[in-house]
């Protein structure tokens, strides 16, 4: 599972001052964090714009609790930090498969 980790570790970790490359901290910050039930929401509404057959409910909550060879990683953006996009990758043997990603169609 070391590729899991290392991707893991990839997606989660943010820039070396915390920020985008333009240099406006305030209003241009990105992170990169772990999926969580308090993204939920958000995740809902970007997934039921993105798709023609979106995941339920509960199939976002699998993936982000019942299965430990999954994890989701959420991008949060801007000066308000609103969720602007997300990944599902799962871990098989030595791949990571996608699962699902979807960007904000505003951003």
């Amino acid at each position: 599972m070391k590729i899991v980790g290392a991707v893991q570790s990839l997606l989660t970790r943010t820039s070396k001052n915390g920020s985008s490359r333009r240099g406006d901290e305030s209003s241009s910050r990105v992170r990169f964090l772990p999926g969580s039930i308090s993204d939920l929401e958000e995740i809902m509404v970007i997934e039921q714009v993105s798709y023609s057959f979106p995941w339920t409910e509960g199939m976002v909550l699998s993936e982000l609790f019942d299965n430990p060879l999954s994890f989701a990683t959420v991008v949060r953006a801007g000066e308000d930090q609103i969720l602007t996009a997300y990944v599902f990758v799962r871990g098989v043997l030595d791949e990571l498969h996608i699962l699902n990603v979807a960007v904000r169609p505003q951003c």
